[in-house]
């Protein structure tokens, strides 16, 4: 059954989280509280168990959600589609979006065509990049970048875009040892 998420769901919530996306800490109860108070997250329960949840946001007419998770029992049940196709209804009918997003990693084949087998289609690409604020050691680069829009739709720019992205990512690895 799917419902509202409620207060009493933390615990269950953040050790589905846990499992779900291999964290060494438990996500914050502030921060699930603060989804709860916006009454639009959802979760799955089987026999009162939650066993799957999903962080729905909205902004004006634009929709998202995540973080979502299965609790890996109970994975490959139709329960994480279940869950996708109520944030849909959810977003499209109660909240009368147009538009609904969501982030995802690229490398995973898996996600990917999980998402793209409900509707999603890829965007833009996202990178994300990182500074350890502890590290002591700053890095030569260029003092500015040139950047443009690339649509990834066409595959010959998807492939050259991915080859820079590696090459990028090699050259900053090998930077860093």
């Amino acid at each position: 059954m799917i419902r509202t998420m409620e207060f009493k769901d933390i615990s269950e919530i953040q050790e589905i989280d846990k499992m779900c996306f291999k964290a060494d800490d438990k996500r914050s109860t502030e921060g699930i509280e603060g989804y709860i108070r916006q009454n639009l997250s959802i979760v799955y329960e089987i026999n009162d168990k939650v066993v799957g949840y999903n962080f729905i946001h909205q902004c004006g007419s634009f929709g998202w959600f995540g973080s979502f998770g299965v609790h890996p029992k109970f994975q490959g049940k139709g329960i994480g589609k279940a869950l996708i196709v109520e944030t849909i209804k959810i977003l499209k009918e109660d909240q009368k979006v147009s538009t609904i997003g969501l982030n995802t990693m690229p490398e995973s084949q898996y996600n990917v065509g999980f998402y793209m087998s409900l509707g999603f289609t890829p965007h833009k690409l996202s990178l994300n990049l990182v500074k350890h604020i502890n590290s002591l050691k700053v890095l030569e680069g260029p003092s500015s970048y040139n950047l443009e829009q690339l649509d990834i739709s066409k595959e010959t720019n998807y492939l050259h875009l991915k080859n820079s992205l590696r090459e990028m990512s090699n050259k900053i690895f090998n930077d860093l040892i």
